[in-house]
């Protein structure tokens, strides 16, 4: 078996030179996963490396069970690492190499690093020494009207707190109107959004390595210029690398390297980006990574020939040993002034002509493109770094010089100027030949796709038995989404549910194996639970009332959804008909199936039942649904580093649904819908308690769907 890693999307230049360099130099071949089929269909033609012997395997597989994922892998493969080479892959790779149990694996580490507000609070109460902004989160607007009340918070930035590339990113101050504040967190709603304290000063980040010591060597350091554009105050406009003999980079680099340091990270490259206003440095934000669009490839050649980045990142990702001193030759890099040119357009259009790109090629400064415009390309207003129509790299002597290059690069970069009728249409049916046809072969090769969990190997996919296959996949997918349409009707002949209650010794032995489970872990509190109180607030009183029954089905094999979808139905209406709501204590009823029999490769099946009856079963029946299994990665509410519904066993729980569960509820509008006709008049007359946030849900789930709640108007 030959040596090999893991590498998450790789349709990307780092992720070629990666697979690349391991190869050649260390002899390792990549184990390719892809997240998203019809990305990976749309662009990894433009990567033939992804097609040559520098690749073992490629696998379809869902991020929703890295868990299964890696017990697949761990089967078929010897893995040595996991790497992450941007901003998506990072949080995966930890958590693969700890199911791996590689020596890289850092996952809390990794996790605060995708979390904004939890490095640096992290950092704050580790290191109070380093200067850090306040920063909060946040989730409504009511919360950010409450926080702006703090002094820090007179002028301050609402961003997505596990964002990058300067997306959705608003400054506001103490005078911004509320709905302008709305609009903002309208804009994202399913993403965890971050309040900061506005720093007013220059922007920097910084590159470098960290070893398996905590050693840090900084690579480079470059000042972004940002500019206002479409309504955004920081659209980047052009970036000049500090020089290693300014003054501003002993400064800098001292609190980087501070931050890297007191954030525990090891093995990794890192990006660090900072303010610097008349107090000093103040972390912005920081990726555990190489930096994006390129700047690995040039913070590398700065030094030279002697040094890459991408093979000293893959070394520490690899191995625990030290790579040796970093060939960094501060007299090369600071021979040439280096400044980037970002495009910023102002409204969408397609380039239809193109002019210029000779002439720019030409300049004695030019030294390479970052994002070249092609004829024919659709534009969009810039908003952020990765919707730039251009961006290349000057370098000269000095930064004059660069800023004359650039303000000719800006005069001859032109596109559309006289577009005849014509051209117009020769260059958009090219255009439009060429996007129908992309897409014509990804959504036909989508359409024989894996079904939504399961982990499918790539290679052989072009034979005519593989899409034989695939069809027959794609047409069992349809009848089963189908069937399920037909099954939530819930129309003609009912099934009969089991009898309540273990029947067979086999049976009444697992039942007290999951009783036992219950008591030792739903009914007592968790050190990552995230809140006090125990993981399931019902649960004790549920066994203490004698209102938890357990039925098993050892038919249940996961061969396919209709079968358990059917008996998800009629056991709810099983236990409607024995544990009505209104009786005396039945509240707390539950019930648990139990599946013994279902294989851990199919446990996804859970997953997607839950998804499809969830809802269903709150609008129709107000119950409460819940898939059970030991790969579960779904969360606790409180906390998302917690998987608060693995478990031994492969269950779905059902239960009636209580006051409490408006945590759950209040972004699904059918299900709130339903949640408040039963609930509302708790609220209205003011009995429930804010303590736990059940209030602040309420109301905001009233004005989010447009429904009168307390204290609330109708929002129509």
């Amino acid at each position: 078996m030959s040596r090999e890693y893991l590498i998450q999307d790789p349709h990307h230049a780092y992720a070629a030179r990666f697979i690349e360099q391991l190869y050649r130099k260390y002899g390792y071949r990549a184990v390719c996963f892809y997240t998203n089929r019809r990305e990976r269909l749309r662009w990894e033609p433009r990567f033939p490396i992804l097609r040559s012997e520098y690749v073992a395997a490629a696998y379809d597989m869902d991020l929703s069970d890295l868990a299964g994922f890696a017990a697949h892998i761990a089967a078929r493969h010897r893995v040595a690492a996991v790497l992450p080479f941007n901003e998506p892959a990072v949080a995966p790779a930890a958590d693969l190499a700890r199911h791996l149990g590689l020596s890289w694996a850092q996952p809390q580490v990794m996790r605060r690093f995708h979390d904004k507000f939890a490095l640096k609070e992290y950092l704050r109460r580790e290191s109070p020494n380093i200067r850090m902004n306040a920063s909060l989160r946040v989730e409504s607007v009511a919360e950010v009207l409450a926080a702006r009340r703090d002094p820090a918070f007179r002028r301050f930035v609402l961003k997505p707190n596990d964002g990058y590339g300067n997306r959705s990113i608003g400054l506001f101050d103490a005078a911004t109107a509320e709905a302008d504040i709305d609009d903002c967190l309208r804009r994202l709603p399913n993403s965890p959004m971050l309040i900061e304290q506005y720093v007013d000063g220059l922007e920097y980040f910084v590159n470098g390595q960290v070893d398996g010591l905590g050693k840090v060597a900084i690579v480079a350091i470059f000042q972004y210029l940002r500019q206002p554009a479409n309504g955004r105050h920081n659209i980047d406009f052009e970036t000049l690398l500090v020089p290693h003999r300014d003054p501003r980079f002993a400064q800098l680099a001292r609190y980087a390297e501070q931050v890297v340091q007191a954030s525990g990270l090891l093995r990794s490259p890192f990006h660090v980006e900072l303010m610097v206003d008349d107090a000093g440095p103040c972390l912005i934000e920081a990726g555990a990574r190489l930096a994006g669009h390129g700047n690995a490839f040039l913070s590398g050649e700065l030094h030279g020939p002697r040094l890459d980045l991408i093979d000293v990142a893959a070394h520490y990702y690899l191995e625990p040993t030290d790579y040796g001193p970093l060939p960094l030759d501060w007299a090369a890099y600071d021979a040439s002034a280096v400044r980037y040119v970002h495009g910023v357009a102002t409204r969408r259009e397609r380039i239809y002509r193109l002019e210029g790109i000779g002439e720019i090629e030409a300049l004695p400064e030019f030294y390479g493109w970052v994002r070249k415009p092609v004829l024919g390309e659709e534009l969009q207003p810039t908003l952020d770094s990765l919707s730039m129509p251009f961006s290349l790299i000057l370098k000269a002597p000095t930064q004059d010089a660069l800023s004359e290059a650039a303000a000719q690069v800006r005069r001859t970069l032109r596109w559309n100027r006289s577009v005849g009728l014509r051209r117009r249409f020769v260059v958009g049916a090219r255009g439009q030949l060429r996007r129908c046809t992309t897409a014509a072969r990804v959504r036909v090769l989508s359409r024989f796709g894996p079904e939504h969990g399961m982990i499918v190997p790539i290679t052989g996919r072009n034979s005519f038995g593989s899409l034989i296959q695939r069809m027959r996949g794609k047409f069992g997918n349809v009848l089963d989404a189908l069937s399920s349409r037909v099954q939530l009707l819930e129309m003609g002949r009912r099934g009969v549910a089991r009898p309540a209650g273990p029947q067979t010794p086999a049976e009444r032995a697992q039942a007290d194996a999951i009783l036992r489970w219950a008591r030792e872990y739903l009914t007592r509190p968790h050190p990552k639970l995230g809140r006090p109180g125990p993981v399931c607030p019902v649960v004790h009183h549920t066994i203490e009332l004698g209102r938890l029954t357990i039925n098993s089905y050892d038919e249940v094999d996961g061969a396919g959804a209709l079968r358990l979808r059917r008996i998800v139905l009629d056991e709810a209406r099983a236990f409607l008909e024995h544990w009505p709501w209104d009786a005396s204590k039945n509240a707390f009823a539950s019930l648990i199936l139990v599946f013994p029999k279902l294989p851990d490769a199919s446990l996804s099946v859970l997953d997607r039942v839950h998804a499809q009856l969830k809802t269903h079963l709150i609008a129709k029946r107000d119950l409460m649904f819940s898939p059970f299994h030991k790969r579960s990665t779904k969360p606790s509410i409180s906390s998302a580093d917690f998987a608060a519904f693995r478990a031994p066993f492969p269950m779905l729980a059902i239960r009636h649904m209580e006051v409490r569960d408006i945590v759950f509820l209040d972004h699904n509008p059918r299900a709130f819908r339903r949640y408040r006709a039963r609930f509302s008049s708790l609220y209205e007359r003011g009995e429930m308690s804010d303590e736990f946030g059940y209030v602040r849900r309420y109301v905001e789930a009233c004005r989010r769907f447009g429904m009168r709640g307390p204290g609330t108007r109708a929002i129509l």
